[in-house]
């Protein structure tokens, strides 16, 4: 197989991976929503979870498609990326969890705010994955 071909054919794998885990997560999570329509229990670690993993896990993907893996050298961890761009966006993707412990009772209006707008914590989650695998990075071997 030709380099060209190779690069559209791991893209395109990549593309599949990506509406995968796309459509798995939007799918557990309107269903827990559905759910919580009826039985009014509301788990806010169960979509913490399902965000982390499957919209964590594109930022993953989309971080890795940069890498070049080929090379060989050392692996350093870019520190400065993990703490500027990682640990808020973390923190962003448990608000349902700072939500439900209250966290937020001085000011309700944010809790409402994260509760109603489902795309903060999604976005956070594909930054955050994108960050953690970005900030390993690969040095090569000067000889």
């Amino acid at each position: 197989m030709k380099k060209n071909q190779r690069g559209i054919l791991k893209n395109f794998i990549y593309l599949v991976f990506i509406v995968a885990f796309f459509a798995l997560g939007s799918m557990l999570i309107e269903n827990h929503l559905e759910q919580v329509k009826t039985t009014y229990r509301f788990s806010p670690v169960y979509v913490t979870i399902v965000s982390i993993v499957f919209f964590g896990g594109i930022g993953f993907l989309l971080g890795l498609g940069g890498m070049d893996r080929r090379t060989e050298g050392t692996i350093w961890i870019d520190k400065s990326r993990l703490l500027l761009l990682t640990l808020p966006s973390l923190v962003v993707s448990l608000s349902y969890v700072w939500v439900y412990l209250g966290l937020f009772k001085w000011n309700p209006s944010i809790a409402a705010y994260i509760a109603t707008n489902h795309y903060i914590v999604i976005v956070s989650c594909i930054i955050m994955g994108h960050s953690l695998i970005a900030s390993f990075r690969k040095q090569p071997i000067r000889h």
